[in-house]
């Protein structure tokens, strides 16, 4: 990396082939997120869809406090705090920041806001919200494949980088879908991303593994291409890379569901490891406690933690602040640790997320932990409940086993859906 003569920061490219990548997801894909899912292995990591209109209007802010780049929305008061639009620093590294955009022009504006403090620019043509339609944004953009081209030829032309690329769906037909593909590949650009749904598709409605298949041998593209959609679990990374040829795989749902599927086969605890290291690093950043609170939920939800009888999403619902959602994991001690010590002295190492090798250990870990927080509290019980509590302490460690317990659903669940699997499999032949 080195100055280039209009001061921008030249990129080495990067390479996209083999790649296991965080999608963009809209209030998701923030710092706390990106840097979980790099600690369980993920290679690549884009930030939420930002619009390229409000990203324009940032001023770019070092934060001495957190050693982090802030791009903070101007208001039209001097006096009046802006929103931070995004957050990022060195260990966010290899970042992309995704694109709403509609024209060549504004992308080349807001992109030379970001570009030093970023490895690359992604151009959002798949989202189906109407939002972004009605801006002529996102998949509205799939009816224009020559404003596309402009768009991302713009970028390769005028940035000191390779490293942009877009973000596609499937059109109504196959040739359709090639066409657009070989189309934007002209522009020299070293990936797409295909998002293996229609434009009128939600994230409900299944992928279309074999029509993405049918794209990919179609195109015959010499770049990578990403596959998007339906990628659960880690089984499904290998899955769907050879059963249609992608080079490397995109992970949205699956990445909420639990972001340790970057790590390998054995996944991590919800309660008891993802969660918690969540609310650490989302402490630590002075990540917006009504985002922090979106993503637990949207963690919850996805894992049907919030069904049920019990006080624990609806706390969560109810919580106005990051320390209060802490509470509810019993976390607010170290809460309180956290803010003190700060940053950059409390991120360390991402070995013990990024190692998948080390699972059962780090798992047996997370246990002790959660027996040391039960002892500390009273309670006479461990986490393979093996005791019961003493009475004073059943109403300080009650959320704690609904914790236990929920995670030992969420396993039998999982055992449940893989051996379901393998019988489909062995009925139907691969998916």
């Amino acid at each position: 990396m080195y100055e280039s003569s209009e001061g921008y920061r030249t990129r080495e490219p990067l390479d996209y082939s083999d790649k296991m990548i965080l999608a963009p997801m809209v209030r998701v894909g923030t710092l706390p997120m990106r840097i979980l899912t790099k600690q369980c292995g993920a290679d690549i990591t884009y930030s939420e869809e930002i619009i390229a209109k409000k990203l324009q209007n940032c001023k770019r802010i070092v934060n001495q406090k957190l050693n982090t780049f802030d791009y903070v929305e101007m208001k039209p008061n001097p006096n009046a705090e802006g929103n931070v639009v995004y957050r990022t620093c060195m260990i966010d590294r290899p970042n992309i920041v995704q694109l709403g955009v509609a024209e060549a022009s504004t992308a080349l504006e807001a992109a030379k806001v970001v570009f030093n403090d970023v490895d690359g620019i992604d151009i959002n043509c798949g989202c189906p919200k109407h939002f972004s339609i009605q801006g002529g944004m996102g998949a509205a953009l799939l009816s224009t494949p020559e404003k596309i081209k402009d768009i991302v030829s713009t970028l390769l032309r005028n940035l000191p980088t390779k490293n942009i690329t877009c973000k596609v769906r499937l059109l109504d037909t196959v040739e359709k879908t090639v066409d657009l593909l070989k189309a934007v590949s002209q522009t020299g650009v070293p990936a797409i991303a295909i998002h293996s749904r229609y434009i009128h598709e939600r994230p409900t409605d299944p992928s279309h593994w074999d029509l993405l298949k049918a794209v990919v041998e179609g195109a015959n593209l010499d770049i990578p291409l990403i596959a998007n959609g339906d990628i659960f679990r880690f089984e499904d990374i290998q899955k769907v890379k050879s059963q249609t040829g992608v080079s490397s795989v995109m992970i949205a749902r699956g990445a909420i569901i639990n972001p340790s599927i970057f790590s390998g086969p054995n996944p991590r605890s919800i309660t008891k490891e993802i969660i918690p290291e969540y609310l650490r690093l989302a402490t630590i950043t002075e990540n917006h406690h009504l985002n922090t609170k979106y993503v637990v939920q949207q963690i919850m939800k996805e894992n049907g933690l919030n069904k049920g009888p019990g006080s624990f999403f609806d706390r969560l619902n109810r919580s106005k602040t990051t320390r209060e959602i802490c509470q509810i994991w019993s976390l607010e001690s170290n809460y309180d640790n956290w803010e003190k010590t700060g940053f950059w002295s409390k991120v360390g190492e991402p070995s013990s997320f990024h190692n998948s090798e080390n699972n059962d250990n780090n798992n047996d870990n997370g246990s002790n932990s959660r027996d040391n927080k039960l002892s500390d509290i009273g309670c006479g019980s461990t986490s393979s409940g093996e005791q019961g509590c003493s009475e004073q302490a059943t109403t300080k460690c009650g959320d704690v086993h609904k914790l236990d317990q929920a995670d030992s659903e969420l396993e039998k669940k999982r055992q449940r859906v893989e051996v379901e699997g393998e019988n489909q499999v062995l009925l139907n032949g691969e998916r």
